[in-house]
């Protein structure tokens, strides 16, 4: 019977030392999966900040694409809207579609300005300016 006794015990030892390895086991997956928690929240929160970096620059990017295919914007709606003074977000509603950026935004002109063009838009406007002058004294 203390052999029985004995045999026992030495099981009951082996099952705690294998229980004791696993339950170390178990606390090293637990915590390697707490750390990969962790860090996928990280990489979740980067992922938002990104996304809306991308989708801050995309709004910016069809801003000045409708901003270019709509006549009906001027420089000078650009310029006030700049002078708005709302916050980070604020868009300025023209009598077209499209949206004006917010000062935050940057504007930038693409064109290359030259000479001919230049006195052509000033001839423009000159040749309106005296076209309405005419009107005016017409009446």
């Amino acid at each position: 019977m203390f052999d029985a006794w004995k045999k026992s015990e030495t099981w009951n030892k082996n099952v705690e030392a294998e229980l004791r390895v696993a339950t170390a086991e178990l606390q090293t997956v637990k915590n390697e999966l707490q750390a990969v928690k962790e860090e996928l929240q990280a990489m979740k929160e980067r992922m938002e900040d990104e996304s809306a970096k991308t989708n801050e620059n995309l709004e910016a990017i069809a801003t000045v694409a409708a901003t270019r295919n709509n006549p009906s914007v001027s420089y000078a709606d650009v310029a006030r809207s700049g002078l708005v003074g709302q916050g980070r977000d604020s868009r300025v509603a023209t009598s077209g579609t499209a949206t004006l950026p917010s000062r935050s935004e940057t504007l930038f002109c693409s064109d290359k300005p030259n000479a001919g063009r230049i006195q052509a838009a000033v001839e423009k406007e000159m040749r309106a300016m005296d076209g309405q002058q005419r009107l005016h004294k017409g009446k």
